[in-house]
């Protein structure tokens, strides 16, 4: 069974080291609340927001990790390599859920939608999948001992080449056409396979790694 309050302190290490980076979630999040976009706009930015946010916390990890070596003194206590790996998944899926969640509140709210409409929220759906994809894709990288400069090389031009594959948006269209029911389980489901396998390589890559 997972100690809670064991990752909750965990998460809380991260909130507290890249403070500017969740800050920087909030700052993306009145980006909508100022600027006016459509609705076929929206879906757009926020996915593009989000993979920023993404990047640019990992990123900050990375350097963190260098300067800091703070894993090697953590994996000497109670908490396990397996630990380490699960709160900083928890950790980047919380940012990116609130960061999505709130920027569509708040284009609701700019744009006079509806909170219930059936489009916006399959939208919503996309993007968290989107984030956890990116998620998955870009953290194992944070859990290998290569050069921080090189890792934040890699992350960048995957993150770019992620937001230029025209599959996203041919999936946008089959997803939201299959309805409400079909659309919400295809989201959860690949969410949970993608981060769960993407959970498991990291695991396995820090098992391996000589801290």
């Amino acid at each position: 069974m997972l100690d809670l309050k064991k990752y909750f302190k965990l998460i809380y290490k991260d909130v507290l080291t890249q403070k500017q980076m969740v800050a920087l979630s909030i700052f993306y999040v009145f980006i909508i609340l100022v600027v006016s976009f459509s609705q076929d706009e929206i879906f757009a930015v926020i996915n593009a927001l989000t993979t920023m946010l993404i990047c640019m916390l990992n990123m900050c990890y990375f350097y963190f990790k260098e300067k800091q070596k703070g894993e090697d003194f953590l994996i000497t206590t109670s908490y396990t390599r397996t630990d380490l790996v699960l709160s900083k998944y928890i950790f980047l899926i919380l940012v990116s859920i609130f960061e999505i969640g709130t920027s569509y509140l708040f284009f609701c709210f700019n744009s006079g939608f509806d909170l219930v409409n059936v489009n916006l929220i399959i939208s919503l759906l996309l993007n968290i999948l989107f984030a956890n994809i990116d998620i998955a894709c870009m953290t194992p990288f944070c859990f290998l001992n290569w050069s921080a400069f090189l890792k934040t090389m890699i992350v960048c031009v995957l993150a770019c080449l992620m937001k230029c594959l025209p599959i996203y948006i041919k999936f946008d269209n089959i997803i939201i056409n299959l309805g409400f029911k079909y659309a919400a389980c295809i989201c959860i489901i690949l969410s949970i396979v993608v981060i769960g396998f993407s959970i498991f390589i990291s695991n396995k890559i820090f098992r391996i790694q000589d801290l």
